[in-house]
């Protein structure tokens, strides 16, 4: 019998303190600086001749020197006209919003329009040109992020540097049918293609309230706890409108992976999509802690062998 009560002893007491451990979380990062320097980097054309062929103009300001390491070199515009003076572009606004507040920590409440701060502005002038007009085939944009923390500061471990692509893809006009998976919604011009890209991109999406959009995992980063606390899993989401999973088609005809993301412009207008930013914070137990829970379940499992052994002996 003082064996019996001796496993149960070390059970709870293994187990009470990984209770402990887990209710002393870190203080989280409340708010972030969000600091970005994104422009189109590489572009090719359609190899026509006429109009003033593809112009390249601005450029925003770098984020910095190290150690933020290499900064975007590119342009906010690409544009191209023809000569009549019809003009087309991308083109890439300056963000809107410089800091972005922390999702509380959660693991199953939704996320909430509200939780996400404004980005830069993406914007497709599509117009109509004559024909032999050099166009813009392709494009790559860089989005080139720092993230800093606001509240708290937490020294050398207050940087996050990550990056994603834009690619654009330009879609001959006359192409109708199944040879232009993208739509043709006027029932004569076939829309032209944007998707995403990136090393922290897992193609994750998840609900937002208030919209029908969903968001999508471009980033997640731990920064280690305190001695005897969690670490914190952050995760960076990334949202604007239209923006999902496109069809197997439309990823072919622009050059991108099966149930790639990204979304299609029309013909005609002139498309402009916000991107908008959250974060989200989750508390990642230490080795510590997971040591003590692996104590406390081989102290049960050996207080439920004594009992049987009791058993049996009885």
């Amino acid at each position: 019998m003082k064996r019996i009560t001796g496993f149960r002893k070390a059970a709870l007491a293994s187990l009470l303190c990984v209770v402990g451990a887990s209710a002393q979380a870190v203080p989280f990062i409340n708010e972030w600086n969000v600091d970005q320097e994104f422009e189109w980097t590489e572009w090719t054309d359609d190899g026509d001749t006429g109009g003033t062929g593809i112009q390249e103009s601005d450029t925003s300001a770098s984020v910095g020197p190290a150690p933020y390491g290499d900064n975007v070199s590119g342009w906010q515009t690409l544009s191209w006209s023809d000569d009549d003076a019809n003009t087309s572009s991308v083109q890439i606004n300056d963000g809107d919003g410089t800091t972005t507040n922390t999702n509380a920590f959660t693991a199953t409440e939704p996320l909430d329009i509200s939780d996400f701060a404004l980005g830069p502005k993406v914007a497709h002038d599509n117009q109509t040109l004559n024909n032999n007009t050099e166009s813009l085939d392709t494009a790559q944009a860089t989005d080139f992020i720092v993230l800093a923390a606001a509240d708290p500061a937490l020294g050398p471990l207050d940087t996050r540097t990550l990056t994603y692509d834009i690619n654009f893809t330009e879609t001959p006009n006359a192409l109708t049918g199944t040879d232009c998976p993208s739509g043709n919604p006027d029932g004569v011009s076939c829309r032209d293609i944007f998707t995403i890209a990136g090393p922290g991109l897992t193609g994750e999406s998840v609900d937002v309230t208030g919209t029908d959009d969903d968001a999508f995992v471009i980033d997640s980063f731990i920064i280690p706890g305190d001695p005897g606390n969690p670490a914190i899993e952050y995760t960076v989401f990334l949202l604007a409108e239209g923006l999902g999973i496109l069809d197997d088609a439309i990823c072919a005809a622009a050059g991108a992976d099966p149930n790639c993301f990204g979304l299609v412009t029309d013909e005609n207008a002139n498309n402009v999509f916000q991107l908008q930013y959250a974060i989200t914070a989750r508390e990642i137990p230490e080795p510590a802690a997971i040591l003590l829970i692996g104590l406390g379940l081989l102290g049960m499992a050996g207080l439920r062998r004594s009992r049987r052994d009791s058993q049996v002996t009885a």
